[in-house]
């Protein structure tokens, strides 16, 4: 009887190795696409940045003067 008591303990702590293995695999590679999709976001923002300045140079309205200026010449 303590025999198969301790078989069953064992096949039950083997089981439940077996487990907790396969979550921290799973929780592992979530955290990793949580990093990919931070950088990718943090990409995004600095691009965003740019173009928001682009954007801002070629609306200033002394530089849309001074283009009209030299064209109308």
């Amino acid at each position: 009887m303590r025999r198969l008591f301790t078989i069953l303990v064992a096949i039950t702590a083997i089981i439940a190795g077996a487990a907790v293995l396969q979550l921290k695999l799973a929780v592992q590679e979530r955290a990793d696409k949580v990093k990919a999709i931070a950088a990718q976001i943090h990409e995004d923002r600095e691009a965003i940045r740019v173009l928001e300045a682009e954007w801002a140079y070629l609306t200033n309205h002394g530089r849309c003067r001074t283009n009209q200026y030299v064209s109308s010449r």
